[in-house]
């Protein structure tokens, strides 16, 4: 190979690299945007409650009006409605940075253990990703968006039940290419078996989410005794409506608390964690290198 193709594989994979530091960077701070959004958005709703809960039928002289109290319990609402997502995208900006540290110690590793031979093993950011984007772990795990009810139940399932499903697709396909290349050892830890040694791993986004959450639990509680008492204090259709506002807010947060329990547990092994997607990666190289 040509010296000088050796320097400009060298001088993209070192533009490369430094944009992505700088990517990682942005992600970070989109992360702590979202949590001071999420500090905003409470601090506000609660100001308002504040301000308007003397005008509250309970403590005013007015007789009880069920529509002033909705518009309590709809100010209120925003809360849980839009907190789980913020949780998400907080979840999401941290799979991509863990994504992004692992390709760069994969270049590292091979630029430090290859560098004569680099330009076998380095096909830029994109073109990696695009075939990570194949891995058994990560296809086994799309649902077409149409199919409401699959991924409904995708959603219920456990994340012990999506991994061994996942790791089930992965061995299929090492048993349809075990004559083709020689798969690569995984070294991330599966969340299913214990390991003597495992990484320390920390707690600092699942403390991050916690908070989120904790504020998103108190709006819940909010909506739900506004809901009550509505509920004591009207009959017919408002009667019924307003205890399916407290019953339809319990079980919605509940839901996506349950989300959220496996978004770290993925986010913590696999196929998230720095760990996994430094497997996925070693895994597009080989397929890269096979024009597979």
């Amino acid at each position: 190979m040509p010296e000088n193709h050796q320097s400009n594989v060298r001088l993209l994979i070192d533009l490369e690299l430094t944009k992505l530091r700088e990517e990682i960077f942005q992600l970070k701070r989109h992360q702590i945007h979202f949590i001071f959004l999420a500090i905003a958005l409470f601090g506000a709703v609660a100001s308002i409650v504040a301000a308007l809960l003397p005008h509250l039928p309970i403590f005013s002289e007015e007789g009880f009006n069920p529509v002033y109290v909705l518009s309590y319990i709809s100010i209120t609402s925003i809360i849980p409605i839009i907190y789980p997502y913020i949780s998400w995208v907080i979840i999401h900006k941290c799979r991509s940075i863990f994504r992004i540290v692992a390709y760069i110690r994969t270049i590292e590793n091979i630029m430090l253990e290859k560098s004569h031979e680099i330009h076998n093993y380095f096909f830029g950011y994109e073109r990696h990703h695009r075939k990570l984007k194949d891995h058994p772990w990560l296809k086994i795990r799309i649902v077409p968006f149409h199919k409401f009810l699959k991924r409904l139940d995708n959603d219920f399932q456990t994340y012990k039940e999506r991994t061994e499903k996942a790791i089930r697709a992965y061995e299929k396909w090492k048993n349809t290419v075990k004559d083709k290349y020689k798969v690569t050892e995984n070294i991330s830890y599966d969340g299913l078996r214990k390991k003597v040694e495992v990484p320390y791993i920390g707690d600092y986004y699942g403390k991050i989410l916690f908070f989120v959450n904790l504020l998103g639990i108190i709006g819940v509680i909010a909506v739900v005794i506004l809901s009550i008492y509505a509920y004591y204090y009207t009959g017919g259709f408002y009667h019924y409506f307003f205890l399916l506002i407290a019953i339809s807010s319990i079980l919605w947060y509940a839901y996506h608390f349950r989300l959220l329990k496996r978004y770290l547990m993925e986010l913590r092994y696999q196929p998230f964690s720095i760990d996994a997607h430094y497997d996925m990666w070693q895994w597009a190289i080989q397929r890269l290198q096979k024009n597979d």
